[in-house]
């Protein structure tokens, strides 16, 4: 044990030492100061720069130094043939860039633009442009070369807040120029609050909550109104026949070179409505999906599309079509109208048709229920359903119009049973 001791004792006492040794060491340790070169250096870089910040921003926010610095600017990252009337800051350090009277052939035009942009837009997650503000302009949407990728633009990369008022959007669907004006547009892409409304024609469309989701649709609610759905259809470059006044909202999503309406809801003429609407781009014809169904079809609304003899009258919901059918019917003695229907509006688009009327007023021989199915390729309208009912009997037919042939040429086959042929024709059968 005192051999123990006397070891124990003399680890301590030179542990100790070491430990006074090393704080000892370490406080006498002397940091090289930098040299004054690095210094001066390091300060005249650091004051070149705050100098160069500072004069900048005065000459931009000055608009008679500014408008010639904004137009090198865009002539040299854009297009030397775009410029402004007048471009600078709203004052000096402002993130806001006032431009009047842009002009960027074959891009944008506008009267007025004020850009909040972010000096950080290039890191991950941000956006160059806090909110944009546009009066008076329009916009060029150019065609996509066959090699570039499709896809619907994507705001939410570029600009978080938009603020627009009389933009025309201009774009061509089939080689034909499409124009579609929006009378205004305000909210944020980020939060799903921006709230729109376009005008094309007599058609008025409004969105709200447009917003992109994780899978890069871009999606809202969507409401929209007119004379004829025809008219609308032609806006992204599909077909449709002549319709009634229509007013109808659903759940809205652009996906690239696709348009959807889930949802559907509203009324078409007289007639509600309701379903899905899809319209693809990506072939060689646009392909149109339609899967609707009326719970009360009012057969005036459906007469148009056939030239079969409608209600025009008072308390009647009615357009230009529905009354030259109207008109053209009561001109003719014929028990059958004698229209003649638009066959090229079927070479315009391929579709698949899904339509269900499960009660229907005011047809013709005591019709009060219509069911079709079918499927429209290369101009042949293929129904392999049309199933029609009646309080005296059904016609269960198959329907194919050829219209690849002119004229065209329609074979119809099926099964008429219990009908009543004197609701038809005066006979004593």
């Amino acid at each position: 044990m005192p051999w123990l001791n006397e070891h124990w004792t003399k680890i301590k006492s030179g542990s100790q030492k070491a430990y006074v040794g090393a704080r000892e060491r370490i406080r006498t340790i002397k940091f090289e100061r930098p040299s004054n070169t690095i210094l001066v250096w390091t300060g005249s870089i650091l004051g070149t720069f705050l100098v160069a910040f500072v004069t900048l921003n005065i000459l931009l926010a000055n608009p008679r130094t500014g408008t010639p610095m904004v137009n090198w600017a865009i002539g040299t990252f854009g297009d030397k043939a775009a410029r402004v009337q007048t471009g600078h800051l709203e004052h000096p350090f402002s993130n806001k860039f006032v431009l009047r009277t842009l002009s960027w052939p074959g891009t944008v035009r506008a009267r007025e633009i004020d850009v909040h942009y972010d000096l950080f837009g290039w890191l991950p997650g941000r956006v160059w442009a806090n909110e944009i503000r546009m009066l008076d302009g329009e916009i060029l949407i150019a065609s996509k070369k066959d090699d570039e990728p499709e896809g619907t633009f994507n705001p939410q990369q570029w600009v978080n807040r938009i603020n627009a008022t009389n933009v025309d959007i201009r774009f061509a669907v089939n080689d034909e120029q499409r124009t579609i004006n929006i009378v205004t547009a305000l909210g944020s892409f980020a939060d799903g609050s921006v709230a729109a409304e376009a005008v094309s024609g007599s058609n008025r469309i409004t969105f709200d909550g447009l917003h992109r989701d994780w899978g890069g649709s871009l999606k809202g609610q969507v409401t929209a109104r007119g004379d004829n759905l025809k008219d609308l259809a032609s806006i992204v470059g599909a077909s449709a026949p002549d319709t009634p006044p229509f007013n109808l909202k659903g759940e809205l999503s652009m996906q690239p070179q696709a348009f959807t309406v889930e949802n559907l809801s509203g009324r078409m003429g007289d007639s509600d409505l309701g379903g899905l609407v899809k319209v693809s781009l990506g072939q060689e014809k646009p392909f149109l999906t339609v899967a609707l169904k009326s719970n009360n079809l009012d057969f005036d609304d459906l007469g148009v599309v056939f030239g079969i003899p409608v209600g025009t009258g008072a308390g009647e919901t009615t357009n230009v079509e529905q009354e030259k059918a109207k008109e053209i019917y009561d001109r003719s003695a014929r028990l059958i109208p004698d229209a003649r229907i638009d066959f090229t509006r079927l070479a315009a688009v391929n579709a698949d048709i899904d339509f269900e009327a499960a009660k229907v007023v005011d047809g013709p021989i005591g019709i009060n229920a219509i069911t079709l199915k079918g499927t429209l390729r290369d101009s042949i309208l293929d129904f392999e359903q049309a199933l029609v009912k009646s309080g005296s009997g059904d016609l269960d037919a198959k329907i194919r119009i050829d219209a690849q042939k002119d004229p065209a040429d329609t074979r119809a086959t099926g099964t008429l049973s219990n009908v009543a042929i004197t609701r038809i024709i005066p006979t004593d059968m």
